[in-house]
């Protein structure tokens, strides 16, 4: 424990404060996952918070799925995530019709 003190105008103020506490804060703030092996599935991964989730599972070390709606930026996500020295493959789904979720869990589970 750290004892910090403090006094202003006839108030004197001690605080403890855990080393731990420091310590984490000093600390890394995004641990590191190793995901070899494994295999995420984003959806919605072609852009945005998706494609980001997508890159983060890829750097890893897990295979990535992506799957959207949208095969335009499917395809160029998924070549991105590839040409970068990735496993990723793209599906093309949309997750309001349980048929297309079903078949893209089909695909995904087949290759």
């Amino acid at each position: 424990m750290e004892l910090i003190e403090h006094q202003a105008d006839n108030f004197k103020i001690k605080i403890e404060r855990s080393q731990h506490r420091q310590k984490e804060r000093q600390g890394t703030v995004n641990p590191t996952y190793d995901l070899a092996g494994q295999v995420a599935l984003v959806t919605g991964g072609s852009s945005g918070m998706g494609l980001a989730t997508a890159r983060a599972f890829a750097e890893a070390g897990a295979a990535v799925v992506i799957a959207d709606v949208n095969e335009t930026t499917l395809g160029t996500a998924t070549d991105e995530l590839v040409a970068a020295g990735h496993r990723a493959l793209g599906v093309p789904c949309d997750v309001s019709e349980e048929n297309s979720v079903a078949a893209m869990v089909k695909g995904v589970h087949e290759t």
